[in-house]
């Protein structure tokens, strides 16, 4: 491959929302999910769990004690309004 082209068509479609999607459903989503045409979803308890991801850094989007047990406890940014 030239380095210097694919640098520039990267340039030129990095930001173009029919560009990402495409590369994202035919090739990405395929290639890690090992499925094509099928929907992705989870419940929040899988999401807070290790069912998924190893470690989890945050839970975005839950202002209150109730989260996955496998979480531990929570722990408020200062400023937060929760």
């Amino acid at each position: 491959r030239d380095g210097q082209q694919v640098h520039s068509l990267w340039l030129l479609l990095r930001k173009s929302q029919g560009a990402v999607r495409h590369y994202l459903y035919e090739h990405v989503f395929p290639a890690v999910t090992g499925l094509s045409d099928s929907v992705l979803s989870c419940t929040a308890q899988e999401l807070g769990s290790s069912v998924l991801f190893g470690k989890r850094l945050g839970f975005s989007g839950t202002p209150s004690e109730v989260l996955p047990a496998s979480m531990g406890d929570v722990h408020y940014e200062q400023g937060c309004d929760a």
